[in-house]
């Protein structure tokens, strides 16, 4: 759980990554996660105006805001 990086899509269709028990980002997991984006647009069939997140914030809700924001996917390629 540490180092794997793992994540999931929302009802939108956006994607968010990260690392750890508390869903956390750091540069490795960027690196790691942004060199398969391109395999994991084709594979999830994601649509390029899709928003990518890094990181959730733990919250008593059900909505946890993300840790960090990278765009659309169509401009992360």
């Amino acid at each position: 759980m540490k180092s794997i990086i793992r994540g999931m899509i929302n009802k939108k269709g956006d994607i968010y990554f990260y690392v750890g028990y508390n869903f956390e980002i750091n540069s490795e997991a960027e690196i790691i996660f942004f060199s398969h984006i391109k395999e994991l647009v084709k594979k999830l069939n994601l649509k390029s105006d899709s928003k990518i997140f890094g990181g959730l914030i733990k919250q008593n809700s059900d909505d946890w805001p993300h840790r960090k924001e990278f765009g659309q996917i169509k401009y992360n390629f």
